[in-house]
């Protein structure tokens, strides 16, 4: 479903805008428009198009946006499977694709990491961290809290399936890792539970753990990087950790859109490979040859205001 322009001026370079804009995503979809609202001035004609949350709705929305034709590159994909299913189109048609919250896929398709365009030159770039490292950087900040015993619990989603088989990998015999499921007692022996889901579900399973007698620490991704997590939490995510790319998400967006508005200012005509080399080059965050964050890191901290 194509929106109208979120912003910028009508006769500028057209953008797509790839969010979520209905459903229980909804809410980081308005956080993310609101952040290409007010940072990136009157050049740019953003286009919004709603991707839903199935993996085909990604496809649906990139086939839409190549054959409308017009759009100078597209920016959002709020999902690493969304935009592995979404970039071979836009890689067929040339189209750079940036990434603000979401890391580059990886494997058979996906060139260098990215949306590979001629040259080597990548046509798909990331402002995100590898999701790998994210489970990383929990269990370093568990570990320096003294934990005795993690317990990870998923909501069925890829998303929260692939952070749980990163955890799960990383069992050791002074702090084991198990899987614990949502309703019943968790074991005492587990010092933390993180909650590998989306912020929706997140919400609501912390709420049951705690409604089943659980006192130990909680733990959530970056998803629940949102005011709409604690809203649905409640008192349930009081104190609780959270994983999230170092500074936030919203920093990363703005990086993106200031790159991309001053790569579309300093050379109006630019398009394809070129354009995203221009905005790799001025990006605030480095961006390395494939399109990825160079150095790249997590942080856990810990959530106030619950």
């Amino acid at each position: 479903m194509e929106f109208a322009r979120a912003g910028g001026a009508a006769g500028g370079p057209r953008i797509a805008l790839v969010l979520p804009a209905t459903g229980p995503r909804a809410a980081w979809g308005r956080t993310l428009r609101a952040v290409a609202r007010g940072g990136t001035g009157p050049a740019i004609e953003w286009v919004l198009h709603d991707e839903s949350a199935a993996l085909d709705g990604a496809r649906r929305v990139a086939r839409k946006v190549v054959e409308s034709g017009g759009y100078r590159a597209v920016v959002g994909h709020l999902g690493s499977r969304g935009a592995a299913a979404a970039l071979p189109l836009y890689r067929a048609a040339g189209l750079p694709c940036l990434l603000p919250v979401t890391a580059l896929p990886t494997g058979p398709g996906h060139p260098g990491g990215g949306s590979g365009g001629t040259g080597g030159q990548p046509l798909a770039l990331s402002w995100a961290p590898d999701e790998a490292g994210q489970a990383k950087a929990l269990l370093a900040a568990l570990d320096s809290l003294g934990a005795t015993g993690v317990g990870v619990l998923t909501d069925g989603s890829a998303y929260g399936y692939r952070l749980g088989v990163h955890l799960l990998g990383a069992d050791e015999p002074g702090r084991p890792v198990r899987t614990v499921g949502p309703v019943g007692p968790v074991p005492s022996s587990l010092h933390t539970v993180v909650v590998a889901a989306r912020f929706h579900r997140a919400a609501e399973l912390a709420r049951g753990l705690r409604e089943s007698g659980y006192t130990g620490q909680l733990a959530f991704p970056d998803d629940c990087e949102l005011a709409e997590f604690a809203r649905l939490a409640g008192t349930a995510a009081t104190g609780a950790l959270l994983c999230r790319p170092a500074g936030g998400r919203a920093p990363r967006v703005r990086a993106a859109l200031a790159a991309l508005a001053g790569a579309l200012t300093d050379r109006p005509g630019v398009t394809g490979v070129e354009l995203a080399a221009a905005v790799r080059e001025r990006s605030a965050l480095l961006l390395d040859t494939g399109g990825a964050p160079v150095a790249d890191s997590w942080q856990v901290v810990r959530m106030t205001g619950c």
